[in-house]
């Protein structure tokens, strides 16, 4: 059975242990933790990080994660998540790194307003890959059937020669993130969501009611979170969605994220639950009180959760 669980971490607060006597140790906060149990007990995964590292970004391939940060570039993990390795070179400085993604044996990494880079080494070194990209800021990447698209402020782009030369596909839109099921391609936009069942060369709108942010789907159904907050949901056959509040007790959602088998939202309280099957609640024993759980991972090895210090 697929699951759906709700993944919630407290909203804009800080929680200070006192008593009559002294106050609590202070925390020593992660900022990856890591769940082999559907998230009842987590513990952390961030050795070799920097104790200021923000996530904005990752992905996995074979056993290796690779993780993109808002100031200290890329890092990768190849040992089962037992430690991660800065991994730069060729990086602009202090570069954004906002999307990633495996595309055959290269990887790509996609930069907030430095463009595209990619790396034939497993993230040893990166070289640029801009040439026909008309807009430097690289929100969102997807590898399907062989081809590479690249989501941008201006559009969309399309690469069939491995991220060597690109062109565009969809003009005047902003890209947000892009999923799929099969053989479809599913585009979250500033205007809503296009889906194409023939890599590019036809379009449909199956959601024009405004901005989405995130866009995931399982084999049914297609699960869409708007700029609000708020989740749609869409049975494949008709596509007409239903918001959250019908089918979820929850309505305030911060992100969608594909975990395999699970699928994982993260949201403003701090608990696990498992909506399609006994709606049982979960506490995360492990993550801080007063842990903003940003983004989530399925790996091999365990569900990730990146952890930052506030959620406003």
């Amino acid at each position: 059975m697929k699951y759906l669980i709700i993944l919630l971490s407290s909203i804009c607060c800080n929680v200070f242990g006192q008593d009559s006597i002294k106050a609590a140790p202070a925390i020593d906060r992660g900022i990856i933790y890591i769940t082999v149990d559907r998230g009842v007990n987590w513990t952390r995964a961030d050795l070799g990080l920097p104790t200021d590292a923000a996530l904005n970004t990752w992905a996995t391939k074979d056993g290796v994660v690779i993780a993109g940060t808002e100031r200290h570039g890329v890092f990768i993990s190849s040992d089962r998540l037992k430690s991660w390795h800065s991994a730069s070179k060729g990086l602009p400085l202090n570069a954004r790194i906002i999307s990633v993604v495996f595309a055959n044996n290269l990887i790509f990494v996609g930069t907030h307003l430095h463009g595209l880079f990619y790396s034939d080494n497993r993230g040893n070194s990166w070289l640029p890959a801009n040439k026909g990209l008309s807009n430097s800021n690289i929100r969102a990447l997807y590898h399907l059937d062989g081809i590479i698209f690249a989501g941008t402020d201006g559009g969309l782009f399309v690469s069939n020669d491995s991220g060597m030369s690109w062109k565009l596909l969809l003009n005047g839109l902003q890209i947000n993130s892009m999923t799929s099921q099969m053989h479809d391609l599913f585009v979250a936009t500033n205007k809503g969501v296009l889906r194409t069942s023939d890599l590019g060369m036809n379009w449909k709108w199956i959601f024009s009611q405004g901005a989405i942010f995130a866009v995931t789907v399982d084999p049914t159904d297609i699960y869409m979170l708007d700029s609000f907050g708020k989740v749609y949901k869409a049975a494949k056959t008709t596509y007409v969605s239903i918001k959250a509040d019908i089918f979820m007790p929850f309505h305030y959602t911060f992100r969608i994220t594909p975990g395999g088998s699970q699928f994982f939202t993260s949201d403003w309280s701090r608990a696990l639950r498992d909506v399609n099957g006994t709606n049982e609640v979960f506490r995360a024993n492990g993550i801080p009180e007063d842990a903003f759980i940003g983004r989530l991972l399925d790996t091999p090895f365990g569900v990730l959760a990146a952890v930052g210090s506030d959620g406003c």
